[in-house]
């Protein structure tokens, strides 16, 4: 065999895989997913809310329970605040009144104002997370109160840290 026709059939033999291994090709699949941000809290009255003792006052009082769902990896903050300022007022006359203090789940009693402030935080989470929470109030006796409904309404609210 001449060495022209070893040198051809060479370059059929290298064009022939080079050509073989152009033959194939690839692609990429992307696989995502998405979980929104879930903050949520829904309270639920208890009858004490609507029976505290102006006259002698409260201590302690049981009034709500709140549920928190979360699943924000930063955590949350509940705030709470109050439309009348921490004050059971008359409803027959603003002037009469008396104040209150509030304690949400374990920790210390708070006096409301008309804006929020935080009563609760979590600093983080790893997962959706759902808790129950006790709300609590202390009344200041009134002893020599009118008579009429004293109320406030109390908004709370769950955020992102």
């Amino acid at each position: 065999m001449s060495m022209n026709r070893c040198l051809t059939i060479l370059f059929i033999l290298l064009v022939m895989i080079s050509f073989g291994s152009q033959a194939s090709s690839s692609a990429q699949l992307n696989l995502k997913a998405s979980v929104t941000a879930l903050y949520d809290i829904q309270l639920t009255a208890l009858t004490a809310s609507l029976n505290l003792d102006i006259i002698k006052g409260n201590k302690g009082t049981l009034v709500a329970r709140a549920v928190e769902t979360c699943n924000a990896r930063d955590g949350y903050d509940v705030l709470a605040s109050s439309q009348n300022n921490g004050q059971l007022r008359n409803g027959d006359s603003a002037v009469v009144k008396t104040s209150y203090t509030l304690r949400y789940s374990s920790g210390a009693y708070k006096g409301l104002t008309t804006v929020p402030q935080i009563v609760y935080s979590i600093s983080s989470l790893s997962k959706k997370t759902k808790k129950t929470q006790n709300i609590n109030v202390n009344v200041t006796a009134l002893p020599n109160a009118a008579a009429g409904v004293y109320a406030d309404q109390v908004t709370f609210t769950i955020q992102a840290r």
